[in-house]
């Protein structure tokens, strides 16, 4: 496991007051104890379609800012997205709004919802940076959460991994997401948003030292339990972790890929 596995026990939390929260506008401001973040459109463009932003990040009295580009989703060119209510599939597009990483791979943000969350590498700690949830739809609280998960200064670059670990590959992941998880968002839409910004954050982490990048390939969306495969819990949440797992492991994916 990489160093993000072995920081959880380092989890520490503050939380933000957002002043303002919309991305239909040209900036966003979150602030707290000692904690501040905003976020602006570069070329007075609005939010929602701008190409380059500027992250300000102020820890204590110390001001970070980051100039941050779009990049292309992590979703393979030809992924698949299918989503199954009452045993009848439709297929879905991938998200269509960027990502933003800076040049020097410290930072990565991407919107979700009617927010952004961010991974900022600074002094030894990753701090996550997102907006919270209420319900079914994404609201913002009065409120954000930062929290820093410690790592050494250097991500150390592991060699041997694999044979040719030398050059860049991708791994195909497949995505499953049950009815009671996918009910928790607004729509499918920023249910797709959030496992991106998993995927971005997690390859800041992991392709520095892997030398691979981690990528969405097909997404199962179960809507309903209707019909839903044995690892769905439904409503009930009748099952433990272990159980869950082993009918997932049993579960015929639609696709194969290297992992689900």
């Amino acid at each position: 496991m990489g160093s993000l596995g072995f920081a959880m026990s380092f989890l520490w939390w503050l939380h933000l007051l957002v002043h303002c929260a919309a991305l239909d506008g040209r900036s966003f401001v979150a602030e707290g104890p000692g904690v501040m973040a905003s976020l602006h459109a570069v070329h007075d463009e609005l939010l929602s379609t701008a190409k380059e932003v500027l992250l300000d990040v102020v820890f204590d009295d110390e001001t970070l800012s980051y100039h941050l580009v779009a990049q292309p989703p992590p979703f393979g060119a030809d992924a698949r997205v299918t989503v199954v209510r009452d045993e009848k599939s439709t297929l879905l597009t991938t998200p269509k709004r960027p990502i933003f990483r800076s040049k020097d791979d410290s930072v990565v943000l991407s919107f979700l919802g009617d927010g952004f969350t961010a991974l900022v590498k600074h002094q030894g700690r990753f701090y996550d940076i997102a907006t919270l949830t209420s319900g079914r739809q994404l609201k913002f609280e009065n409120k954000s959460a930062v929290r820093g998960l410690a790592f050494s200064e250097d991500l150390e670059r592991w060699s041997n991994c694999y044979d040719q670990d030398e050059k860049t590959r991708a791994l195909a992941i497949g995505v499953a997401i049950g009815s009671k998880l996918l009910g928790n968002f607004a729509d499918e839409t920023e249910a797709l948003e959030w496992v991106q910004a998993i995927f971005v954050k997690t390859n800041l982490v992991y392709s520095p030292q892997l030398n691979f990048v981690l990528q969405i390939q097909s997404v199962y969306m179960q809507a309903t339990p209707s019909g839903a495969p044995s690892w769905d819990q439904g409503n009930s949440c009748s099952m433990n972790a272990s159980t869950q797992l082993t009918a997932f492991r049993e579960w015929d994916a639609p696709e194969e890929m290297g992992l689900w």
